[in-house]
């Protein structure tokens, strides 16, 4: 079985791994700064999120053309952390002061 792994840096970009033959799958663009933290969607394994301190959260579908992300959220600070709700409908982002909820399957509106 194939195990892939998102992987971040300073460099804006994320990159998709395959972890057993130690090679980047895909290079995911679209940060404009340092990419952080990341979570794996619980209700499918070709999608994940990624945060940074652009102030987006980018959602990402490894299935869609040309790698670019599906949705992209504006926390209004630099983001620290971000993870899905157990259902994967909705996502919790911290930055700032706050943590905000997000629901994906509206679009990505505040919860």
């Amino acid at each position: 079985m194939l195990k892939l792994c998102p992987a971040s840096g300073d460099d804006t970009i994320v990159n998709y791994w395959d972890v057993a033959g130690g090679s980047v799958v895909l290079d995911l663009v679209g940060h404009k700064d340092y990419v952080g933290c990341g979570d794996w969607s619980p209700v499918s394994g070709d999608m994940f999120v990624m945060d940074s301190y652009d102030h987006t959260v980018k959602v990402w579908d490894v299935r869609v053309e040309n790698s670019r992300s599906v949705l992209e959220l504006n926390h209004g600070k630099p983001v620290e952390d971000v993870i899905y709700l157990p259902f994967g409908g909705l996502i919790a982002i911290s930055g700032g002061n706050f943590v905000k909820i997000w629901d994906l399957i509206r679009g990505g509106r505040m919860a």
